[in-house]
């Protein structure tokens, strides 16, 4: 599963039920959904293997192996 806003970089590989996800919906004071990116960002060259979860708004580096 890849999230709508995640960002993939250029050679990047992912195997079999790799899930790049969100953690949860930020919530102004209002308790209204704000529209922020929340999916990871992949950099170029990355490899991720099967069964993987990444969740949130975090940057995997360039030449990264999970």
């Amino acid at each position: 599963m890849i999230g709508e806003t995640c960002i993939i970089g250029k050679h990047v590989r992912l195997y079999q039920g790799v899930t790049l996800g969100a953690r949860n919906n930020m919530l102004d004071e209002y308790a209204a959904s704000l529209d922020e990116p929340r999916h990871p960002m992949l950099e170029d060259h990355v490899i991720i293997y099967s069964n993987t979860t990444v969740l949130g708004r975090v940057t995997i580096g360039h030449h990264t192996i999970i």
